[in-house]
């Protein structure tokens, strides 16, 4: 019971930005996707190594972990010795202490990865998870904009945009209705959202082009399927990807 109140007053302390509760059906994926980061980061801010197991009632650090303390500005200096006064005519000024260079932090894993970050073309073969008209452009500054719109009709195939593993499968991210999420390499995850039905479930492994769910609607709307690709957890234009044409 003291560790369920511990820790529910970490979360007060620390606020919903910086802590989550894992919820039935939610993988590392999934969770690190919500809050836009990098699954490798969370797994090791929370000491976490493949395949990545996590609990229902865990709770999770989303956020980089702050110093345990700071380091001072500049040496503190020691008392002056005991014993006669110097003469004021002795005295000379002197400049204030340097301060003390901080050590630069250590860069982030996703910005090593993203500068060692081949041309997405090298990377696999991409094909249009569905066929349709584009209703909405990748405008990640817009809420929902960090992946586009593809308008078709319900119930029409969904598949696999390249080949990979499933590693989320389920209805846990409101905004996307039906969601599947799928792990393609290290770094590259590509998302289809809103769809009727689901035929893959977590840890298959899909090939490109594969069927993988029924086209839905985003509430009450025309039916659409929204596609998004994520390089280190930070949203891709999925044009950039795609073949020119469908």
């Amino acid at each position: 019971m003291a560790g369920v109140v511990a820790a529910s007053a970490m979360v007060a302390a620390c606020g919903s930005h910086v802590l989550h509760r894992v919820q039935p059906g939610e993988t590392l994926y999934s969770i690190s996707w919500r809050y836009g980061e990098d699954y490798h980061e969370v797994a090791a801010w929370n000491g976490l190594a493949p395949p990545y197991i996590i609990r229902p009632g865990q709770l999770l650090r989303i956020a980089a972990p702050t110093p345990a303390s700071a380091i001072p500005p500049y040496p503190v200096s020691p008392p002056a010795p005991a014993g006669r006064p110097q003469s004021p005519k002795r005295e000379t000024s002197s400049a204030a202490p340097a301060a003390v260079p901080r050590p630069a932090p250590p860069p982030k894993v996703a910005t090593l990865r993203q500068s060692l970050r081949p041309s997405p073309a090298r990377e696999l073969r991409w094909s249009w998870p569905t066929r349709g008209k584009l209703l909405h452009a990748y405008s990640p500054a817009k809420p929902g904009g960090k992946g586009i719109d593809i308008g078709g009709r319900p119930g029409q195939a969904i598949r696999a945009a390249a080949p990979g593993r499933v590693v989320y499968a389920g209805s846990g991210l409101r905004q996307y209705g039906k969601l599947i999420i799928i792990k393609h390499n290290e770094n590259l995850l590509s998302a289809y959202g809103h769809n009727q039905m689901l035929h893959v479930h977590e840890g298959d492994q899909v090939k490109g082009g594969q069927h993988i769910a029924d086209m839905g609607t985003k509430g009450n709307r025309k039916a659409l399927l929204h596609f998004e690709i994520r390089y280190d957890g930070k949203p891709e234009n999925p044009l950039r990807y795609l073949p020119a044409t469908h």
